[in-house]
């Protein structure tokens, strides 16, 4: 790995000393309007002849020198021509030319000599390639470095690198340096349409590249370095053939682009279909002035120069791209998709209106009323530029309902949710309602609002797996609470410490939003990831930050008295039992330190408790679920594990706190076993027979937060962070693995032989968490 690392790095060092050279040389010519041939020629069949017209290039007017195809090319400048073929020919011209960008040309014709001047092009159209260049590398590196354990973004590191140096070798110098400059042109442009493919295919979640197909039909792509070289020299294919062919193969590899990520647009999950959208997005930005550029120049030769403009948009692509990879949710993407292609849209509709009704619209009104048809024309396009923004508002509402159901949803959504709000009687009322319909529109895994209650802020509405513990006013949370909502990923997240940041892992929260009045936070709501696997926008912290004002405004109808009172009954209605073994601390007067520990956290949860609790009464419901919480918190202190929390049909323990633990895999290992065999003799509810009640158990080990946290009128232990979130999951995994136990890698690897019976399972995705994880499985028995 070392030996490859510094592979890697000298290749980049070429590579960055290749790019730094061409493009100097770029900027030079680019600024000095370095002058390029307007000829295309051949080399004669004969050793040491001379070459021949072939062609003009359309768009320098080169015709009017007098040359025709044809004639045979003695001398250009001071320069012989014998001998000399296409690349010499093009490497001659800016040596021999002169300042006002001309060259004298002997040339034969029918036998007879004569002399010319011929007019030649300007490199200055080449300036729109420099900014593509330097993002390209910029690019490059930054995913060189940042994402270099990623085989895509490994691939599209070397994809950039190439589109770099190609855009960055338009220059010419003295022969020798041209021949080189047209050279590397070549190689990087040859190299980098398939490299880019390449790493289309394996965008976004480095997607192995299956079949054939797969792993060389990129390649196919090649033949576009020779068409662009063929288009710039006329060798060594006709120029003709030559632009025609790019043109049309830049058309083909947009679309196989679109079907590739389209495909793989459908294949992936929420998160990689954004990074899909960013992606194709700038391609989409990038590409379509290109290829209207190209259009133009299809119809009319002499728009050529537009081609050369259109080449600045696709800095464009490399900008989506590191976007899509590194922070795919910096911008809301659907947003921009919708608003540009409802401008498209609707200036595309105008365009094709201007251009069939004005003239005749002009016409008529100048034979009725006299205008003269130019000024009416003017008037009229005018008239239509100014409906752009209109037809964009009513536009924009279809698209996002057609394709971006959810966020369009959201939006109405919160919309109702603030009428509801305004017909709230009582705080609680108002807080219920808004956990309600908040779950209702964005299905989070969990959903947690706490309200201000005296010195902290007590859970008011809870909903999910989750154990919400109380907060303290004077958090660093609430802290960072002040400067308003944040997601997960947000800096002022990534800051957070000790408890504040382990109450966020244990609520799974990707988004926190604060609920202000005069400054000071009254409540906040904490939601997990979205049911849809999607991430949080900047679109959907507006909409979530609108409820939270709306709910600012609402609570200000109530006096702080009403408000405390009721959050207090809130509170109690959460309150939680001191673990068996605090207890035992604290009658030994031992003190409880509050500080990060690595655990084993144990969930367990009744399987179908809904469906055993239907049709029962409270009093047979209540008896079986005083049977199950009685023998599971019996062996979970055999086992030395305390438990932290119970909410009905659940569970949560803990394995090395408030005691430290030496073997508490095993331990927690032994309890979960202990559990599963001691609950079928449990009976059901309205059943007198033992059995029909069947469990799951999640086992995660690794750092938490555990000791006191501030509660309104006590402090609770507690275990808080990521590994009680991850317990959680896994206990929830038991159900689709059809297993009865589910553990992660970690307990695995500390248990030992304990484990050896639990089968691996491996890579498996866990809802909330990026990447696929290894986990291990016990079987239910029977």
């Amino acid at each position: 790995m070392r030996s490859l690392r510094a592979r890697d790095i000298a290749v980049v060092s070429v590579l960055l000393v290749l790019w730094a050279g061409c493009f100097t040389l770029s900027v030079r010519s680019a600024l000095l309007g370095t002058p390029i041939s307007s000829l295309y020629v051949a080399a004669s069949p004969e050793v040491g002849g001379h070459p021949t017209v072939k062609g003009f290039v359309p768009w320098l007017d080169a015709e009017r020198s007098g040359l025709r195809p044809g004639d045979r090319l003695l001398r250009l400048g001071s320069a012989d021509l014998a001998g000399v073929g296409a690349f010499g020919f093009f490497a001659t011209v800016p040596v021999e030319a002169n300042r006002d960008q001309t060259v004298p040309v002997v040339y034969e014709r029918s036998g007879e000599r004569a002399t010319t001047v011929l007019p030649l092009g300007s490199l200055a159209v080449a300036r729109p390639a420099l900014p593509a260049s330097l993002a390209f590398f910029a690019a490059a590196l930054l995913l060189f470095v940042r994402a270099r354990s990623s085989a895509m973004g490994r691939a599209f590191s070397w994809a950039f690198f190439a589109a770099a140096i190609a855009f960055a070798s338009y220059s010419v110098a003295s022969p020798p340096v041209t021949y080189g400059l047209l050279a590397i042109h070549a190689c990087a442009a040859i190299l980098v349409h398939p490299l880019a493919l390449r790493a289309i295919v394996m965008f976004p979640q480095d997607a192995p590249r299956r079949g054939p197909l797969a792993r060389y039909g990129p390649w196919l792509f090649a033949v576009m370095g020779v068409l662009e070289l063929s288009a710039i020299v006329g060798a060594p294919l006709p120029h003709e053939l030559g632009n025609v062919g790019i043109d049309s193969a830049v058309v083909l590899l947009f679309l196989t682009c679109l079907v590739v990520g389209t495909r793989n647009y459908r294949r992936t999950d929420a998160v990689g279909r954004r990074q899909v959208k960013w992606a194709l997005f700038g391609l989409y930005c990038a590409m379509v002035p290109s290829m209207l550029a190209g259009a133009l120049a299809v119809w009319n030769p002499v728009l050529i120069p537009f081609v050369f403009v259109s080449y600045g948009a696709f800095a464009l692509v490399p900008i989506g791209v590191v976007v899509a990879i590194v922070r795919y949710n910096m911008f809301d993407i659907d947003r921009m998709i919708s608003a540009t292609a409802s401008y498209n849209v609707s200036i595309g509709l105008l365009v094709a209106t201007g251009l069939v009704a004005v003239p005749r619209v002009a016409e008529a009104a100048s034979l009725r009323i006299g205008i003269d048809p130019a000024s009416g024309q003017i008037a009229l396009s005018l008239a239509l530029a100014a409906l752009i923004v209109p037809a964009d508002r009513r536009l924009r509402p279809l698209i996002e309902r057609a394709f971006f159901r959810e966020r369009y949803a959201l939006a109405r959504g919160v919309e109702a949710l603030h009428a509801e709000l305004s017909l709230c009687a009582t705080p609680q009322e108002l807080l219920l309602r808004a956990g309600e319909r908040l779950q209702a529109l964005i299905a989070p895994e969990s959903c947690v609002i706490y309200a201000q209650a005296g010195e902290s802020f007590a859970p008011s509405y809870v909903h999910g797996r989750v154990v919400p513990s109380a907060v303290d006013g004077r958090s660093e949370l609430i802290a960072a609470l002040g400067s308003g909502a944040f997601r997960r990923d947000a800096p002022r997240a990534s800051a957070l410490a000790g408890a504040g940041r382990a109450v966020l892992e244990s609520l799974g929260a990707q988004v926190v939003v604060p609920v202000q009045r005069d400054g000071r936070i009254e409540a906040f709501v904490c939601l997990g990831a979205k049911g849809s696997g999607d991430v949080y926008t900047e679109t959907d912290l507006a909409l979530l930050s609108g409820v939270a004002s709306k709910l600012s405004a609402e609570l200000s109808r109530f006096d702080d008295a009403e408000v405390l009172r009721q959050a207090r009954k809130m509170q109690d209605d959460l309150r939680r039992y001191v673990p068996g073994a605090v207890a035992t601390q604290l009658e030994r007067g031992h003190k409880l330190e509050s500080e990060e520990r690595e655990v084993s956290v144990l969930f367990v949860d009744i399987r179908g408790y809904t469906k055993l609790s239907d049709g029962q009464g409270a009093r047979e419901v209540f008896s079986t679920v005083n049977d199950y919480t009685r023998k599971i918190s019996e062996l979970i202190n055999k086992h030395a594990g305390s438990v932290v929390e119970f909410n009905g049909d659940g569970m949560m323990a803990v394995f090395g706190a408030p005691e430290p633990l030496p073997q508490k895999e095993a331990a927690a290992l032994a309890a979960g076993r202990a559990i599963l065999e001691s609950v079928p003799s449990v009976r059901a509810p309205g059943s007198d027979r033992p059995g029909g009640i069947s469990v799951g158990v999640g086992i995660a080990t690794g750092t938490a937060f555990v000791g006191n946290i501030r509660a309104v009128d006590r402090e609770i232990w507690s275990a808080i962070g990521d590994t009680t979130n991850l317990a959680a999951r896994l206990q929830d995994l038991t159900r689709d693995l059809d297993a009865a136990m589910v553990i992660d890698e970690a307990t695995r690897n500390a248990a030992g032989p304990a484990a050896d019976d639990l089968r691996p399972s491996p890579a498996v995705a866990i809802r909330g968490r990026r990447h696929p994880e290894d986990v291990f499985t016990l079987k239910r028995s029977g």
